[in-house]
């Protein structure tokens, strides 16, 4: 029980795979073992699974939470372009769904590693990583120190993969890059039924989402074919902070007892100190209060007048402004609202992707009951950095 208090526990994987036109990302969850998969509670309210896949191992409980997946806006040869847009791409998916890139895992695509399975019961156990080593490296051209190997076994036959070292740092600095934590970097073996208890043929996702679902369970379940094994066992060892807590605590517990009566009119006098630099930063706080509360009344004053102003023009600026203030869309926002010369409305606004667009447009012409005409698109395009959409919709309104 001591031991497990002192050790990192990782509740929490997302994985991810891109296949050059989409980037899928998976949730997977450590589960009690009294909860049911079916309902798992966030923010103190119940949420669907969408995808119910329970896995045990050992005393862990591991379940498929979601699975989500965009499409990628820019296509780069350069690796590290490449390994930056699917990224940044992650983060963006993992933001909009509210899921932890504290550990996250990666699957990467057949062409981006070198593969090898054969048979290798005749190695004896202690040579198996030797026997690899030299395996991938004369697969793939390696110098005998500068690329990563990972083996698993598959029923009879060893599983092989490696990729060069500059390969491997390039995606590890793309996902710091953008406050990800890389834990596990692996490639799904072909063929695979079944590894470790898992049967990826049992779930109902397309090619890309399992082999998303099989690197978080790489990570998940701290198992092969793994090429960042020390940062995973990095993420799995003690918790040092903790351990200094206790280490403090105890430290401190055995000072007070020792020093506590000498000091106890020191803590007295301390106290009433306080309680009169409280008494001044109370006062302080009010006078401040006070020119907040001013400053405030100024500059309503000042947009009341600006409401009234624009109340006297033809165009129902004040309706559409209230209108819009309980207008919302996922995904969208509006980034400005002006009036044309022919009195139309005109929007400029930014969607995380065309499928959120669509569904604003949607809601606009729905919304018979304040815009009588149909709403135009007149522009879209993608937004400089590659991860939203921009588009303008004018709107007549008389």
């Amino acid at each position: 029980m001591i031991k497990k208090f002192f050790k990192h526990r990782i509740n929490q994987v997302v994985g991810a795979y891109c296949d050059g036109m989409k980037v899928f990302v998976v949730d997977l969850r450590l589960q009690n073992a009294a909860v049911d998969i079916a309902q798992i509670v966030e923010n103190d309210e119940i949420v669907d699974v969408d995808y119910v896949f329970e896995v045990d191992r050992g005393d862990e409980r591991w379940t498929l939470v979601d699975v989500a997946d965009a499409p990628i806006d820019e296509h780069h040869d350069e690796l590290a372009l490449r390994a930056e847009a699917v990224a940044e791409k992650i983060s963006v998916i993992c933001s909009t769904c509210g899921w932890s890139t504290t550990v996250t895992a990666m699957c990467l695509n057949d062409a981006d590693v070198i593969t090898e399975l054969d048979d290798l019961s005749n190695v004896p156990p202690t040579e198996i990583d030797n026997a690899v080593r030299y395996r991938i490296a004369a697969a793939g051209g390696f110098d005998i120190d500068n690329f990563l190997a990972a083996h698993v076994a598959l029923d009879d036959r060893e599983w092989m993969e490696g990729v060069a070292k500059t390969a491997a740092q390039t995606w590890l600095d793309a996902f710091r890059k953008n406050d990800i934590g890389l834990a596990a970097l692996t490639a799904m073996p072909d063929g695979i039924d079944a590894v470790d208890g898992i049967d990826l043929n049992g779930i109902e996702l397309s090619s890309g989402a399992a082999r998303a679902v099989f690197a978080a369970r790489v990570a998940a379940f701290r198992s092969p074919p793994n090429f960042f094994v020390k940062e995973l066992e990095r993420l799995n060892g003690w918790d040092f902070r903790k351990f200094a807590a206790v280490v403090a605590a105890v430290t401190l517990i055995g000072l007070s007892t020792v020093f506590g009566l000498d000091r106890w009119q020191y803590n007295q006098a301390a106290r009433a100190l306080a309680v009169e630099r409280q008494m001044l930063d109370e006062l302080e706080r009010d006078r401040r209060m006070m020119q907040f509360i001013e400053s405030d009344q100024s500059e309503l004053e000042g947009r009341r007048r600006l409401l009234a102003e624009l109340t006297k023009e033809t165009f129902p600026w004040r309706s559409v402004l209230i209108h819009f203030g309980s207008f919302h869309v996922k995904g969208v926002w509006l980034n400005e609202l002006r009036g044309a010369e022919d009195k139309s409305l005109e929007l400029k606004c930014e969607a995380l992707n065309y499928e959120a667009m669509s569904e604003f447009i949607k809601a606009l012409e729905a919304d018979r009951e304040f815009f009588r005409h149909e709403p135009q698109i007149q522009s879209s395009q993608a937004a400089r950095s590659g991860s939203t959409v921009e588009f303008t919709v004018r709107i007549p309104m008389l």
